[in-house]
């Protein structure tokens, strides 16, 4: 993955999008929901993390992986999130791939 200069809380997300969309292209477009030109929206980010936040942890191959996304996302913990320049272009790449 290009290097996005993420901090830690937002390179887990990062790997977390990234897997599910490869896992799953069906949701892809759910992505162009949450990116909208320059605009993220936020309530569809977390909605869209927290819908797959089990499966994403889950299906990780590393255990501090798993680890690092399990203090992520406690079950029924809402993702609150500042959004980066720099996470705002690694989701703008992201949609543009689609």
């Amino acid at each position: 993955m290009k290097d996005y200069g993420l901090g830690a809380r937002e390179q887990v997300i990062a790997v977390m999008l990234k897997e599910v969309f490869e896992r799953h292209p069906e949701l892809k477009p759910e992505l162009k929901k949450i990116v909208k030109g320059n605009e993220i929206e936020g309530k569809a980010l977390s909605a869209f993390l927290n819908t797959h936040a089990d499966e994403m942890v889950e299906n990780q191959p590393s255990d501090g992986m798993k680890a690092a996304m399990k203090d992520l996302l406690l079950p029924g913990e809402k993702v609150v999130l500042h959004i980066s320049y720099e996470f705002a272009k690694f989701l703008s790449d992201l949609s543009s791939d689609i």
